[in-house]
């Protein structure tokens, strides 16, 4: 539980910072904004600014993770996101809307339930690092460790619903033999 604050900080500062890919170019901000408008959850004069808060916010929590004396706030905006992502991504599944996630830039996957599940793992995080004490001055070691378990996290978070797809179907493009019903 140590190492728990600052491999959290770590691990959600990588995940929000490619979160926030998709400010980089005029075509991710406007698949990110018609992402939004597709889910239909607001008036269409809120979207743009929504996008814009949503994307604001998401560089806000990496600043905030920076330092140990704003990590707390920035955990506490992480958790309030990602929160939000789970229900707007709950309640769009619910309702049956096929939209193309851009959670980390240019995607062509639909929100589906591995969306969920990845949420629920960051939402996870943000609760331990906002419950865990602070590590105070971590020895090299310390943050080796951290580093190496941040990395390897975040990189399952940013790819987990590609994962997921590749053990759903393990052999993509391949045809599937429909199997007859017995009579």
């Amino acid at each position: 539980m140590r190492y728990a604050e600052l491999t959290a900080r770590i691990l959600l500062g990588l995940v929000f910072t490619a979160a926030a890919v998709k400010l980089r170019s005029a075509p991710e901000r406007a698949g990110f904004r018609s992402m939004v408008a597709a889910i239909r959850l607001l008036p269409a004069g809120l979207v743009g600014p929504l996008a814009v808060v949503v994307a604001a916010s998401e560089v806000l929590v990496v600043l905030l993770l920076l330092f140990p004396g704003t990590s707390t706030a920035g955990f506490a905006l992480a958790t309030a996101l990602i929160t939000g992502f789970l229900v707007v991504t709950g309640l769009t599944l619910r309702r049956g809307i096929r939209v193309a996630c851009h959670c980390f830039g240019a995607s062509r996957r639909p929100l589906s339930p591995a969306h969920l599940g990845r949420d629920a793992l960051l939402l996870a995080v943000a609760v331990t690092g906002l419950a865990a004490p602070p590590l105070g001055a971590p020895s090299s070691a310390e943050v080796a460790t951290s580093v190496i378990a941040a990395v390897a996290g975040a990189l399952l978070v940013v790819f987990f619903v590609d994962f997921v797809a590749v053990f759903a179907d393990p052999m993509p493009g391949r045809a599937v033999p429909q199997r007859r019903k017995r009579t």
